[in-house]
């Protein structure tokens, strides 16, 4: 499961990254990896970018945390 997992991931990357040639339709980790320019990489500014990209995700699960709880609950049991 986790290599089907990684592959759907990284078939997604290199199909967003060939595809798009606006930088506002990339996704998020083709968005982030344009902050390492060649050889060098800003690991402040990565950094920095992969916590703006969380946090948007961090607040909507906490908001619906409820809602996503009981999905998870009511799909779990078989009727």
């Amino acid at each position: 499961m986790t290599d089907n997992t990684f592959l759907s991931n990284w078939n997604e990357f290199v199909l967003v990254f060939t595809l798009t040639s606006k930088p506002f339709l990339r996704s998020l980790p083709v968005g982030i990896n344009a902050f390492s320019e060649g050889l060098v990489i800003d690991f402040g500014l990565r950094f920095a970018s992969l916590s703006i990209g969380t946090v948007p995700m961090v607040v909507f699960y906490l908001i619906f945390r409820n809602q996503i709880e009981r999905g998870f609950a009511g799909a779990a049991v078989k009727e």
